[in-house]
């Protein structure tokens, strides 16, 4: 099982109308460092979750509850929160679908876009936080 940020980097970059682009403007783990030239990206991180579930037979106890966080950096405010937004809009009960070996059967998106700050070089980054179930 892959860590649940490289699944929903594949997911987000196998719908076209969000127009990402792994190692372009979409990034797992951190945002690219300045001198890359990368001013408007998204970057995936993963979170914690809760443990597996938990059944008396262990051959059931295997979907596994992820998290993931999804920060959008943008020169322009309104245009972080529009691709932030349709992020959220894809992935927001999303499910049924097997990356990588693994079993998708539900994303959660626990929010709206949230404003995070502006960065030292006056950029917007927005956040939202997804949980999903996963086996």
């Amino acid at each position: 099982m892959n860590p649940a940020s490289e699944d929903i980097v594949e997911m987000i970059t196998g719908e076209s109308v969000l127009g990402l682009v792994m190692g372009t403007d979409l990034f797992v783990g951190r945002m690219p460092k300045d001198e890359a030239g990368f001013q408007d990206c998204v970057v995936i991180n993963d979170l914690p979750g809760d443990g597996p579930s938990l059944t008396f037979d262990k051959t059931t106890s295997n979907f596994y509850s992820s998290a993931v966080v999804v920060r959008c950096r943008n020169t322009d405010y309104r245009t972080g929160y529009s691709v932030l937004k349709s992020i959220i809009e894809f992935l927001h009960m999303h499910g049924g679908v097997t990356i990588n070996g693994t079993v998708y059967d539900v994303i959660q998106a626990l929010g709206d876009a949230q404003f995070l700050e502006w960065d030292v070089n006056n950029r917007a980054i927005w956040m939202v936080n997804f949980s999903m179930k996963r086996k």
